[in-house]
């Protein structure tokens, strides 16, 4: 059993050492905040990454940094969602992509009635 449990964790641990050799290193070309936003998209968690988005401007809502970063923020010619998407930051990916604005729907209101009115009797 021992012999088992030993070659289990050698190839275990080869497997570990090799992931870590193929994983992507990302760093950021000069220390502006928007490339150390571009940096944390790609590898930071997503409070790490809140953080970040918090501290880009001095506004009392978070919310509108997000706005700004979503949409005007790109990172090697990528848009900064699509760019933590392609990193594999799917959660940062996420969050960004519900603060862009290319996701609008237009409803005709006057469209979604259907049938006839009969006004009086019949």
């Amino acid at each position: 059993m021992g012999i088992v449990k030993y070659g289990v964790s050698v190839i275990v641990l080869s497997m570990t050492f090799v992931g870590a050799s193929v994983a992507s290193e990302y760093e950021a070309a000069d220390n502006s905040p928007e490339s150390q936003l571009c940096l944390a998209a790609a590898t930071a968690s997503k409070f790490k990454m809140h953080r970040q988005v918090a501290d880009f401007t001095p506004t009392v809502l978070t919310s509108k940094n997000y706005r700004l970063v979503a949409n005007k923020l790109y990172c090697n010619g990528m848009n900064v969602a699509d760019f933590a998407k392609s990193a594999g930051n799917f959660e940062v990916a996420n969050k960004l992509m519900s603060y862009r604005d290319n996701f609008v729907q237009i409803r005709d209101i006057a469209d979604q009635r259907h049938g006839s009115v009969h006004i009086g009797s019949k």
